[in-house]
Parts: structure tokens; sequence; C-alpha cells
């Protein structure tokens, strides 16, 4: 919630008046309470100078990725009450006391420890820290307690400010209890104030500074200032989980563990050699001694051209081996040709005592040796310390090293067998080229760095899934066979794409071919070609679909399951697959949506005339599993015992009524029977009469 009320309120002025400014913010605030606000209101005020203050009230939009996930997910969005709102109606109660309103209007500031604005104050808090940790022991050395004392205190007061500043924050900070965010003003008070972290800040701010007013040996006084130590920690693990360059971040966190220990021991160095009076000390003391690092004389004569300018003294090889024997001769030589640039006393002494610290903590030697007890004893411990320090050292760049290597070398390892390979088999020199720059391209665009499917069983299927949505659901919505699908087929659809990767030239698919995939460009440049690929019809390019047609496989379809065209990728071309067995694993889940897709498809295949309705589905194309069997099965039992039924009726209907035609033809018969046989006497005997006549 913290800072929401910058997000609705924008300022831009080049002069204004606090009180001008909180006036204009209370009027916008009522108006959002009345309802009268209309979304974005501006407010100019001119003042001398022709100054404007524009006030903006911007409505904030719902993303729509975010809404898809709470649909996909089941997610209820709460809507609480704005900054603003919350902020009116304490600021606005003129009943209560002005105090009373102050704290309640803290009471609505939270702060979550993952939130971006929580990261960048903890990286100002390290800062801080950061210098404290250098400058606590700078004013060992006098010359900086006395030449920068005033602005040393200026910031160690600034370091307060953030250190007390930081101690709010954390009392406003959220936190989880039973996996719950709690933000409830008194338990976030009472959790930071009976946690350790509150003890150590409260020593961290406790005032010294007037003690190392007295005397610049007390400075190590303000080393309380040190406690607060584990906000570095805190910042190094945010980072770590936040940056883009793990290993120079590595880097940089191992150099600078090295100059703060480097810088420590130089400075205890430094305050042992005032112990034991470093400016009596000469060149072979343990201590630090001005005879150790003299000023630099360098020569003002040119020495590209040494005859011109006398810069080299005409010696001989002899001569050039025994200087010694001679120097006299040559300092007098050299006196007017010199000059020497003078270094400040503070800068010799911080450069000598940092040189003989890391000199020692590396082991490396060649100091002088100690002159007492205490100081080999330091001495001792210094480089038992150092051995630590550098097999820390070597120990972490050794890691860095292997892990920054670790990607290349299983890359170059499995380019090696693959090279191997090809001469075994005696590969055609064209394609082992071909094959080689695909494992170059790999490695220069990330593809071989990054193991999608592992990183896909690492993550929560959840959190996967909003990652999916945000890459695929704005494309795949804007499929017209998936339009009219429901989020949860879409969601679906999305998690069971997979990446595909293309080489220049390579054909996708051909004119033709079966077509068991569809594609979404992810990368790269796609033509459809002719089927010699002669001829270029068209370009897709970064967000395009094809191939959906095929997946449904629509009984009556023209083409079939069939590719219509060929495809050839232009470039090195990143695609995203969705493979038949995939389509139909997710849609027999949703029946409605396979009802819908299959409806879409066919309407999409009636507009170009692609369709035949006379054909019938063959159900076992279909079949995924042995349920999608057995309903087939079932159908077409069902189908069959409807035509039996329907043969029988017929068969049943017509014997019927050809048994009634016979009936009736029996009975005709049977009536007609005897006139019949009357009819033929009379005829008989006519017929006999006439033959007797």
């Amino acid at each position: 919630m913290f800072g929401s009320l910058i997000a609705d309120i924008e300022f831009s002025y080049s002069e204004w008046s606090p009180l001008t400014i909180w006036n204009l913010i209370m009027e916008e605030i009522k108006r959002e309470l009345l309802g009268k606000n209309t979304g974005k209101i501006s407010v100019l005020v001119r003042r001398k100078g022709s100054s404007v203050i524009s006030i903006k009230n911007k409505k904030k939009h719902k993303n729509e990725k975010e809404e898809l996930i709470s649909q996909i997910f089941k997610t209820e969005v709460k809507k609480e009450a704005s900054f603003i709102s919350m902020l009116s109606r304490t600021s606005l109660n003129k009943d209560e006391p002005l105090k009373v309103r102050f704290f309640k209007i803290v009471s609505l500031l939270t702060i979550s420890p993952s939130s971006t604005f929580y990261y960048y104050w903890t990286f100002i808090v390290t800062c801080a820290l950061g210098y404290n940790l250098i400058f606590v022991c700078v004013l060992i050395f006098k010359e900086a307690y006395d030449n920068y004392f005033d602005e040393w205190l200026a910031v160690n007061e600034v370091c307060d400010i953030i250190y007390i500043i930081d101690m709010i924050f954390h009392a406003r900070k959220e936190f989880l209890e039973d996996g719950i965010i709690n933000n409830g003003s008194k338990d976030m008070l009472l959790q930071y104030v009976k946690s350790k972290k509150f003890i150590l800040d409260m020593i961290s701010i406790f005032p010294t500074n007037f003690i190392i007013r007295y005397h610049y040996l007390l400075v190590f006084a303000r080393i309380n200032t040190l406690t607060r130590i584990y906000r570095i920690t805190d910042f190094i693990n945010m980072t770590d989980t936040r940056t883009n360059w793990p290993h120079l971040f590595r880097v940089l966190k191992l150099v600078s563990v090295c100059f703060i220990i480097f810088h420590w021991n130089g400075c205890f160095y430094f305050l042992i050699s005032i112990a034991y009076n470093y400016k009596d000390a000469s060149i072979d003391d343990w201590v630090y001694s001005f005879d150790k690092i003299a000023d630099p004389i360098v020569p003002t004569c040119d020495a590209r051209f040494p005859e011109i300018d006398n810069c080299f003294m005409n010696e001989s090889y002899v001569m050039a081996y025994n200087r010694y024997d001679y120097i006299d001769e040559l300092d007098m030589f050299w006196r007017n040709k010199t000059r020497i640039i003078h270094f400040s006393n503070l800068t010799k002494k911080y450069q000598l005592s940092f040189y003989w610290s890391a000199l020692t903590l590396v082991t490396l030697g060649e100091q002088a040796w100690p002159n007492n007890t205490f100081q080999m004893s330091f001495e001792i411990l210094d480089t038992l310390v150092g051995l630590c320090v550098f097999a820390a050292i070597v120990g972490d760049v050794g890691n860095m090293i292997t892990s920054m290597n670790e990607q290349k070398s299983s890359f170059e390892e499995k380019l090696d067998g693959c090279r191997q390979y090809m001469r075994y088999r005696h590969v055609d020199e064209r394609i082992s080229e071909k094959i080689i720059e695909w494992f170059h391209y790999t490695w220069r665009s990330n593809i071989a760095k990054v193991d999608e499917e592992a990183i896909i069983e690492l993550l929560p299927s959840r959190l996967y899934g909003q990652i999916a949505i945000h890459n695929h659901m704005e494309i795949i919505s804007k499929v017209k066979l998936f339009q009219d699908c429901e989020t949860g087929v879409l969601y679906e659809i999305i998690l069971r794409l997979k990446p595909r990767i293309f080489s220049p030239q390579d054909y996708v698919c051909k004119k033709g071919d079966v077509g068991n995939e569809m594609y979404i460009i992810a990368s790269g440049n796609l033509d459809v070609v002719s089927e010699d690929g002669s001829k270029i019809f068209v370009t897709l390019q970064k967000g395009a679909v094809f191939g959906e047609l095929a997946l449904l496989n629509i009984p009556g379809s023209k083409h079939g399951n069939k590719r219509t065209a060929s495809i050839r990728s232009k470039g090195y071309s990143q695609l995203y697959g969705l493979s038949r067995d995939d389509l139909w694993e997710c849609i027999n889940e949703f029946p409605d949506a396979k009802k819908i897709l299959m409806e879409k498809g066919k309407e999409i295949l009636r507009k170009d005339n692609l369709l035949d309705e006379t054909v019938e589905p063959n159900l076992f194309e279909e079949c995924r599993n042995v349920d999608d069997i057995y309903h087939a099965i079932d159908y077409y039992v069902k189908s069959l015992e409807k035509k039996l039924d329907n043969i029988n009726n017929t068969y049943k209907s017509g014997t019927k009524e050809l048994k009634q035609k016979l009936t009736m033809l029996e009975k005709n018969f049977k009536d007609n029977k005897r006139r019949i046989k009357k009819d033929y006497e009379i005829k008989k005997n006519k017929s006999l009469n006439f033959i007797k006549e």
C-alpha cells in the first residue's frame, strides 16, 4: 500500500506552496468521495513567473492477464479501498485531534519485504553501513581527523537518520504467520520489538559521536554502528534473486569483502605503529616509517631526445654495474634534471598500511621483521587470518569460474560428441556445417543455456501456468478456432505447448503432409511457398498461428488432415507446437469445448467452401484412450441397433400390408369362386351346344 498516493496523484511544478498543494489534494479527495471525480481532473494554479501546478487523478485499469489468471485459478481479487479514500476518511474527520489523525494515517502505511521499494531502501541502508565500515577506523590517521572531522560528523548524522528511519520501516514491515501475511499495526510492532534485530538496531543508533570529539584515537567508539551489519546480508540475498548478472555480483561481493578486510587490518597496523612511536622508526623497523614510502622523483628532461636534453649520463657498462661507487656524481648530474611529486602524509600512511595489510594477508611476506613479542604475535595472527582469507578467496574464485564455465563446458562436450559422430558416420560436409551452425545459434540465443523443461519441473504448476499465460494467452485467444472456448480450455492448451527450433531453409511442413501439430511463431520469419519452393506467397511473422484446422481432422473437410501449403523457415525460427494428441487430451476433459471446436472448425471451412456436409465422422480416428474407444464402439452399436430397428419396423409394416392384401384376395376369391365356376359351366355348355349345332 506504501506509495499508492504517489501513484494516484502526479505533480509537475516549478514553484509551489505546500499549503496550496495540500488544499488542492483535499479538494480532489472530496470530489472523489462525493462521486464527482470524472477520472481525469486537472487543476491549474498560476503564481509569480507563470508557475503552474498540475494535479491529475488517474483511474487504474485492471490488467487483462491478471483477470485471466484470477478466472483460471479461481482466486478472488479483493477490492480494497484506495489509499486516497482511506487517507481522506482519516484526514477529513475534524472531530478527532490532529495527533490521533496523524497516527491513523501512519497506520495505513505498511511495507512488503518483497517489494521493489523495500529493496531499494535496503540498498540505501547498505550504503550507510558501507560508509561506516570504511570510515569508522579512518580517523585513526590524524590528518583525516584534523582536516575532515566536521564533514565526517555530518555524514554520520545522515547515516544515523537513515538508521532511525529503517527502524520505523521495520516496525511497519509485513510478515508471514502460518503462511498468511500479517499487516496488523500492533502485530508488526511486536514482531520487530521481540526480535534480536531490534536490540542490534538500538545499539547502532546510540550517540557516540560526542566521545570522538575528545581525541582522535577514540574513533573506534563509533563501532556500535556496525551492529546493523545484518542489513548488508539482507541486501546480498535480495540481490542474488533479482540480478541478471549473478557472476559479476559475486565478483563485486568478493572484492568488497577483501577490501574491507585489508582496510581494517591496515588501520590496526597503523594503530600499533602509533603505539610504538612510528615517527622515530627507520626503514628497517616493522612499524610504519616515512622512509618506506618516499615521494617519487621523476626526470624533467625528455627521455625521447636524450642528446638534446642531455637526459642520460655518459657511463660505461662497468660503471652501470657499480653505481654505488660514484653515487655522488649521479646525484650531482640529476639534481637539476628532476622534480619531486609530493603526496600528503595521509595518502602515504594509508597506502603503505593498506599495502602491508594486503601482502601479509595473502601471505606474500617481504616485510620487515617484528621488533618485539607483541608485533610478532600480531604478525602470526595476521598470517593465520590471511591463510583463511586466501583459502576463501581461492575457493570462491574457483567456484565462480566453475559455475561460469559449467554450461559452456557441457555445451562444448555435446558439440564435440556431435562432431565425432558426424566424422564416424561420414556425414556430408554441408550438413555438418549446418549442424555446427545450429549449435552456435542455440548458444548465442541462450537457448542452450536455459533448460525450459527443467524449469517447468522445478516450478509449481500454478506459477508456471501464470508464466505460460503471460507468454501465450494473448496469441492463443486471438486464434479464430479458439475464440469461443472457455479460459480453462485455453489454459490447458497453453500448458502443453512445446518449443521447436528450425534452421534456415528448413521446411516446417509441406503441402500434402499429414498435419499432427499446430504452431505459434515465437521469433523469426516463415515463408509460405509453392510446392517446389521457388515462389513465396506470403511471410509469416512473430505471433502468427498456423496448422490449427489440421489437428481436428474435421469430417467432410476437402483437405482432410493434410497440409494445404508448404511453409519454410527464412532464418532461424523459434516456434511453439501443440500436437494433436495433446489437443485431444485437453478437449476430452471438456465435452462442451470439443463440440464448440468442431462447430467452429466447420464454420471456418464452410466460409471457404471446403466442407462436405454429407460425410459422416470416423470416431475411431479421434480415439486417444480406452474410454474413447468404448464410447466410439457404443455409438456405432447404437447406430446399428437403430438401423436394424428401422429395417425390422419396415419389414413388419410391409408384411402386414401384404397379409392384408392376401386376405382380401382370398376373401374375394372365395366369394367369386362359385360365380366363376357357374359362369364357367354356362360358357362351357354354350360352347358344346354351339359345336353340336
